[in-house]
């Protein structure tokens, strides 16, 4: 073992005038003014070094901190400057892979003075720091205290004289902070005594240093370590090639690592270019033809804070295993090859496992295979995009294993990492990544994505789309113009139930599709498959037969219920028909304890001189009716009437209308509603504009309201009829085929017509025309969901 202790001997005060002249030279030495009249001080420092390096066992040198006028020649040297690890005799480097791998700074003994007997020592302490030669000042670390205890040996309990002395074991020179790499270190040590002095105006505290002679820190000296071929359990290593050569990049060589090579028990750091160093940094591979390599590494950190200047480190044929955390904020860890598209193959494609317990992912990375491994949770600050495959690996299949999204925050003055569903961090498949369904490699009740995971694919007529198996499959009527975007958040409900409505912890929000409400693209739509984990976590205390799906247009609701079937055993939902809109979610509630639910349709439209307003609730609960309410410029409404609610109570749709007959009408208005409950709880709907600037259009003369419909079996529609009479109705279907046909007797005036009979009718678009007495023909298409 190599050995280095370092004893302070502070003798006994001497006499007054002999203790003055070292004192002086400590004065000179730290540049300070201290009072030679009560006060303590230090009057000798002697420094005892011993080390045994790599060449030879047993090397002592006595390094003295201060001159003694009092030694007998031959003097010892200073300790400033000193070189321990290759000035000595028989000199070398220590090598910590020899198992001679410490450096103990052990047990130091004080013995203060003081010039003046109504002084008190009270306490003394020595403090070290090691780092490497040529740390930056700003980037120093702190010094660490050795507290020492009197020695009983050392005379009285009090006084101005005392000896102190440190009995533990020792400190490990080589392991400070963590295991130190390759490179020459410096050691500083200082002394700082506490005193008392007493006088007539009390007890005053005070101070003592000794910092050396010349080095401001203290006493200083050196020691140069050798890097071993792998890097000790602990320890860091960092990058420091600059050769761009196949062996200047090569992970495994030991000469491009300050510490050796690390391995699934130690750290690696690989830092950003400089104005001066180019780094040629590490590429992972396998030998052509050969076994696939897999490097291992505890904390990975790759400095950085641009796309431009930051560590990068390429993975191409290989796995890489990381135990720790990865911190990368410009993003350079990147995986280069993918030869098994959609299929998880680390002999065909880069791969990197999160074999750790929990551990955290921060930047950018992009990774073709991402193995989800070890226990715990993997949480990811920022994006992880496995653009190939994402698999699940527990150490435990029974506990398993999560990766999710996080943010790190300030908590009681420590950063900590919480779970996120911002939307700012996320797991990303992309347009070609996808969650591997192959078996003990698929998400379970136990091992999942938590919180934000997004996906985005292009959807074909007839085709069904999975998004890379996240759980909610497509399969469209209509082939969309547009990419279709998926959000999921799983880990918590679409939102925190109000009253008794309760939701599942899985919400998927669809962007992009084609909107159905159009006459474009009306009676577009999808069937839609709704799969979900049947853990007690995520069905939020739901009886899975009494799921039932619900969409809303907004996060916060209100929420429409979709009826389908639930497959208990399977675990999904299937919706046969939905119509499609450019933005929606998606959740699974309780039919018997329903989310808050109030509109799913609001629209206005101009009906010659008039405004009709229609809406349609899904189900009321409590309902006392709305207020139809109208503005001029937006801000400022008012009411126009009342409209009772049909029943406080409904599980069923009711549709409504009103009509604004007001005179005068120009420009544009905004209508909305104020709906009030029993209890007197309102909700406001946001308004619709109408325009009454020149003759109102023939596309909305008529008006068939609710569309699309349901679960109604009957539709109504309000027209401008310039004559009473008989008039007649006609449905087809899309191929021109009769579903109803009868007279209507008709008003002069407004007039609302219902169609009845539709509950029958497949899900699709209809035409209706009503031929009026006039002979005027007006005509519109509605949708059956």
């Amino acid at each position: 073992m190599q050995t280095l202790t370092f004893t302070q001997k502070l003798l006994r005060q001497r006499s007054f005038l002999s203790s003055l002249i070292p004192l002086f030279a400590i004065f000179l030495g730290l540049g300070a003014s201290q009072r030679a009249m009560g006060q303590a001080y230090y009057n000798f420092d002697n420094v005892t070094i011993s080390a045994s390096t790599t060449s030879a066992a047993g090397t002592s040198t006595t390094y003295d901190g201060i001159y003694d006028p009092a030694a007998l020649p031959p003097y010892n040297p200073f300790l400033e400057g000193a070189d321990f690890g290759s000035g000595m005799p028989n000199s070398g480097m220590f090598d910590q892979a020899t198992g001679a791998s410490t450096l103990i700074l052990t047990a130091a003994e004080a013995n203060v003075g003081t010039a003046n007997t109504s002084t008190n020592i009270t306490g003394s302490t020595v403090y070290y720091r090691v780092y490497l030669s040529g740390t930056a000042a700003t980037s120093l670390p702190s010094f660490s205290p050795i507290v020492l205890s009197r020695n009983p040996s050392g005379g009285s309990t009090t006084g101005s004289s005392l000896d102190y002395t440190n009995s533990a074991a020792g400190v490990d020179l080589l392991h400070q902070p963590a295991v130190l790499g390759g490179g020459t270190y410096v050691v500083e040590v200082k002394f700082v005594t506490t005193y008392t002095t007493t006088g007539r105006t009390g007890t005053t505290p005070g101070t003592v240093q000794d910092l050396g002679t010349t080095n401001p820190g203290g006493y200083q000296a050196t020691f140069t370590v050798k890097a071993p071929l792998v890097t000790p359990s602990g320890g860091t290593t960092t990058w420091i090639s600059t050769t761009n050569t196949a062996s200047g990049t090569d992970w495994n060589n030991a000469t491009n690592w300050s510490n050796g090579v690390p391995t699934a028990t130690s750290n690696a750091v690989i830092n950003a270019p400089t104005s001066t160093v180019r780094y040629a940094y590490p590429v992972l591979d396998s030998p052509i033809g050969g076994p696939i390599n897999t490097y291992s590494v505890n904390n990975l950190t790759l400095n950085g804070s641009s796309n431009s200047v930051k560590g990068q480190l390429f993975v191409q044929l290989a796995t890489l295993a990381v135990y720790g955390n990865i911190r990368q904020p410009a993003g350079g860890l990147v995986g280069t090859t993918t030869g098994a598209v959609g299929v998880a193959d680390p002999a065909q494609n880069s791969t990197l496992i999160l074999a750790g317990a929990d551990q955290l992912i921060s930047g950018q990375l992009n990774m073709p295979d991402v193995i989800v491994a070890g226990s715990g949770t993997k949480s990811v600050i920022n994006v992880l995009a496995p653009l190939n495959t994402l698999s699940f690996r527990p150490t435990s299949v029974a506990n398993g294993v999560i990766i999710q999204s996080a943010s790190e925050d300030n908590v009681n003055n420590a950063i900590v990492t919480v779970f996120n569903t911002t939307g700012n961090t996320y797991i990303d498949l992309g347009s070609s990544g996808l969650i591997n369904q192959a078996a003990g490699y698929a998400e379970t009740n136990s091992s999942y994505v938590k919180g934000v995971l997004r996906s985005s694919r292009r959807m074909s007529s007839g085709v069904t789309q999975t998004f890379g198996n996240i759980g909610l499959e497509l399969t469209p009527n209509h082939t969309p113009v547009g990419i279709i975007g998926i959000l999921r958040v799983v880990g918590e409900p679409q939102l925190a139930p109000i009253g008794n409505g309760v939701g599942i912890k899985r919400v998927f929000t669809i962007r992009g599709d084609d909107d159905s409400e159009t006459s474009t693209y009306a009676g577009t739509g999808s069937f839609v498959r709704f799969r979900y984990l049947d853990s007690a976590d995520e069905l939020n205390t739901i009886q899975e037969a009494n799921l039932l799906m619900f969409l809303s247009f907004n996060l916060s609701g209100p929420y429409a219920p979709r009826d389908g079937t639930v497959n208990t055993t399977l675990n999904y939902f299937d919706r046969a028909f939905l119509d499609s809109y450019p933005a929606y979610n998606l959740t699974l509630g309780d039919r018997t304890r329903p989310l808050p639910i109030t509109l799913t349709k609001f629209d206005a439209k101009r009906m010659g001189a008039d405004a009709l307003v229609t809406w349609q609730t899904a189900s009321e609960q409590n309902s006392k009716g709305f207020e139809v309410q109208v503005s001029t410029d937006g801000k400022e409404f008012r009411t126009l009437g009342m409209v009772q609610s049909k029943t406080p109570n409904s599980a069923t749709a009711q549709s409504y209308s009103y009509l604004d007959t007001e005179s005068g009408k120009t420009g544009i208005r905004y209508y909305r509603l104020h709906q009030i409950d029993l209890d007197g709880k309102e909700s406001f709907f946001a308004p619709v504009a109408v325009s009454f600037e020149g003759k109102a259009s023939a596309s909305t003369s008529m008006v068939a309201f609710p569309n699309p419909f349901s679960t109604t079996d009957e539709v109504h529609l309000s027209l401008q009829s310039t004559t009473s009479g008989t008039g007649k109705l006609l449905v087809t279907d899309m191929m021109g085929r009769t579903i109803i046909q009868r007279n209507v007797e008709l008003a002069s005036g407004l007039v609302d017509v219902p169609v009845s009979g539709l509950n029958s009718l497949k899900t699709g678009l209809y035409v209706i025309k009503l031929t009026l007495p006039s002979g005027e023909v007006k005509t519109l298409k509605a949708t059956k969901q």
